[in-house]
């Protein structure tokens, strides 16, 4: 969902599009290397990714529980980054 509101609004900021994102399903928790490869391809520079990063962040500053069950399903990587940022 990201990466359509991302092409359908190029001049929206990486930050709103995740906004929107959550606006539109509260739960989301976008796939990082799906996000990672129409960052690229959008030319976006890296932003859509570093975004994410932050949304994840703050998802687990909130349940810190999705740590643990993100990381058990295989999608650690994701949990690293939100840590990283």
């Amino acid at each position: 969902m990201a990466l359509i509101i991302a092409q359908a609004m190029p001049e929206l900021p990486a930050d709103r599009v995740f906004s929107e994102v959550l606006r539109i399903r509260p739960v989301a928790w976008p796939n990082l290397r799906i996000v990672e490869l129409g960052d690229a391809q959008l030319g976006r520079g890296g932003a859509l990714t570093t975004a994410l990063h932050d949304l994840y962040r703050r998802k687990i500053e909130a349940e810190p529980e999705l740590a643990s069950l993100m990381t058990a399903v295989g999608r650690g990587r994701e949990v690293e980054e939100a840590r990283r940022s």
